[in-house]
């Protein structure tokens, strides 16, 4: 992450907090995301500040390590907001609205759907098409 993001000041905090013997590398996210990859690749560790939902999740199998002085914070949730008088004029799609339910790993693989692909439609319309079951929980 860049020096000065909010994820770096809070990182540095943890590493404080926690005492722990750890140099905080500055750098763009796609440099961290190769980071991880490369570790990942090589089989060797790796802490780096991530946050969920990330499409990285959805790629490797990486765990978050437990911050019982929550200094990144507790449970973030989304929400979808509409305009005054949109679920009187669209019942069906507030109910579909009302339905929308994804856990972060089914977030992380639509993101991945959707950033690996050279035009970012297709790969939504191919998130779309294998998660036909989901999405038909929503639309039901």
């Amino acid at each position: 992450m860049t020096p000065g993001a909010g994820t770096m000041e809070v990182t540095e905090q943890l590493i404080k907090d926690y005492d722990l013997n750890y140099v905080l590398q500055s750098s763009s996210e796609p440099a961290m995301l190769a980071e991880i990859g490369e570790a990942v690749k090589d089989q060797q560790a790796i802490v780096a500040p991530l946050w969920s939902p990330h499409w990285i999740f959805s790629e490797y199998d990486l765990k978050f390590l437990e911050d019982p002085k929550k200094v990144y914070g507790g449970i973030e949730k989304i929400h979808h907001a509409t305009r005054q008088g949109f679920a009187d004029d669209h019942p069906q799609v507030k109910e579909w609205l009302k339905n929308w339910k994804m856990n972060d790993q089914q977030i992380g693989e639509l993101i991945n759907a959707v950033e690996n692909s050279e035009e970012p439609i297709d790969g939504a319309r191919k998130w779309v098409e294998n998660n036909q079951e989901l999405i038909g929980e929503w639309v039901k």
